[in-house]
């Protein structure tokens, strides 16, 4: 773990790691993934969190948003979310969870599923965000889902406020800890 960090960029750091079985993968063995999209919703541009987030003026309905995302929970063709350059085979993915939340002039999307398509989250924050500021209804996320159409989705979301949270995967890969994982 010490040794990993010593190559790393001061803003990332390894805080724990495990040993696994010889043939684990850890892309092609994870079970679902979890993302956070964070959106600066103020007037005015932070000037300490302009890289962290995206930047919103226009205040966001949490409620609406949070009315479109229960639509996108569940099995589905998410072909309107993917990117151009997606190569994955097949673009039905699991979704198990999203949610929508203010904290102040913060507002997190989190998002958890089996696997992303390219440019999925941030193809889904660019709806919600339409969803959010009145520029769509909830049910046009559902419209938009149903058509499989990129075309017609809202811009993709800039990648500067998008987040990995977790990586799911079953519990016999893990084997012993080894290091500190407590931060």
């Amino acid at each position: 773990m010490h040794g990993v960090n010593q190559h790393l960029p001061p803003s990332l750091r390894v805080v724990g790691v495990r040993g696994v079985h010889e043939h684990f993968h850890a892309r092609f063995d994870c079970l679902e993934r979890a993302y956070r999209y964070r959106i600066w919703n103020r007037p005015t541009a932070s000037a300490l969190h302009a890289w962290r987030h995206w930047w919103m003026p226009r205040t966001l309905s949490t409620d609406a948003m949070n009315e479109a995302t229960a639509l996108l929970v569940g099995e589905h063709d998410f072909s309107a979310f993917r990117a151009a350059g997606c190569q994955a085979h097949s673009a039905v993915r699991d979704v198990k969870h999203m949610h929508v939340e203010r904290d102040g002039w913060v507002v997190s999307i989190e998002v958890r599923a089996n696997a992303f398509l390219y440019h999925m989250v941030r193809n889904i924050v660019g709806g919600l965000v339409r969803v959010g500021v009145g520029d769509w209804q909830p049910q046009d996320i559902r419209t938009l889902l149903e058509s499989k159409d990129r075309g017609q989705g809202a811009a993709t979301a800039p990648a500067h406020g998008l987040y990995f949270l977790d990586a799911g995967y079953a519990d016999f890969w893990a084997s012993e800890l080894i290091g500190d994982c407590t931060g």
